[in-house]
């Protein structure tokens, strides 16, 4: 579990392939498009790193009160990282205790609602999808 701009937020722990430290410091590219924070180097791997507060809730992003990232999640192969502010706890859920999304949306990341916790679950392929695409 974990927080972005005040939402708690869940991945899978099978999707994760670590967590770093961010002190905001990232290399910015030309033409990026407005989700991405830039580029850092890990383990002499570049990794994209992600505003995860742009890129899956724009509609409440609002930069006046916007707390800055304090971590990366990194999803995937490792090459790509989600900002997100807090770092939460580590939940055992059955998948029982989620209400799955049904059907398709226009939220491809959205998995379904961890139902203890009342926060979304992260489709990381659907993640991973929206950011090739």
């Amino acid at each position: 579990m974990f927080e972005v701009n005040g939402i708690k937020l869940g991945i899978p722990l099978s999707s994760l392939r670590g967590i770093l430290p961010f002190a905001g410091e990232a290399s910015q590219l030309p033409g990026q498009p407005a989700w991405s924070l830039g580029v850092i180097v890990n383990r002499e791997e570049k990794v994209v790193v992600v505003n995860s507060a742009r890129l899956l809730m724009p509609e409440r992003l609002d930069e006046s009160s916007a707390v800055r990232p304090q971590h990366l999640l990194l999803i995937g192969d490792g090459q790509r990282a989600l900002a997100v502010d807090t770092i939460c706890n580590t939940l055992m859920v059955d998948k029982e205790e989620v209400r799955w999304r049904s059907g398709s949306g226009i939220r491809p990341w959205y998995a379904g609602i961890i139902i203890q916790e009342l926060s979304v679950l992260l489709d990381v392929d659907g993640i991973l999808n929206m950011l090739a695409g």
